[in-house]
């Protein structure tokens, strides 16, 4: 006999402001604004999502130190 885990708690509600920055950010993408995005994102069980795209004008060294202030400021909030 094999025994499963089950998860007795309802899932957590969405996050409203995830789900707002995300639209806004697709709406500015649709309309030719946004010329880069890296995403990087943790699903409900764990599982970390990542990808990015580029097109044509992108400045490599802003994204870079976009990316490491993205990075400290998570690690400032997040770590102990």
């Amino acid at each position: 006999m094999s025994a499963a885990v089950v998860d007795l708690l309802p899932p957590p509600a969405p996050s409203q402001h995830l789900v707002e920055m995300l639209e806004r950010m697709l709406s500015q993408a649709k309309a030719g604004e946004i010329v880069f995005a890296c995403v990087v994102a943790q699903a409900r069980g764990g599982e970390v999502i990542d990808g990015w795209s580029s097109t044509v004008g992108v400045r490599p060294y802003s994204v870079l130190g976009a990316l490491e202030a993205v990075k400290y400021e998570f690690a400032r909030r997040n770590i102990d």
